[in-house]
């Protein structure tokens, strides 16, 4: 077996400032690093690379998900600023899908 210390996603952007801007504006986030244009980010233990990219996404799937505890709470907030998309499966079912913390 692989000897790793963490797997990451990667996110291409044409414009990483621009991506950097919505990461913070509309989530909150701030990179953990910046090496060589590409932003290295962790949030709830798992962490992605937006990096530079000349290509175009399809934009016909997610990249990125976020599951948080309270959709109904959660969902006006980020509505508000822009950056929100309700994914129409339950918590539950996103959990049966496959929890970080069940190995599954």
């Amino acid at each position: 077996m692989l000897s790793v210390r963490y797997a990451y996603g990667k996110l291409p952007a044409q414009n990483v400032q621009r991506a950097r801007r919505f990461f913070e504006e509309k989530l909150g986030l701030l990179p953990y690093a910046e090496v060589n244009n590409h932003l290295r980010y962790e949030i709830g233990g798992a962490y992605f690379v937006i990096f530079p990219s000349s290509g175009s996404a399809s934009g016909t799937h997610d990249q990125l998900g976020f599951l948080v505890e309270d959709i109904k709470e959660t969902s006006p907030v980020y509505a508000r600023k822009g950056s929100f998309s309700r994914n129409s499966r339950s918590r539950e079912q996103a959990w049966r899908m496959g929890s970080p913390t069940s190995g599954t």
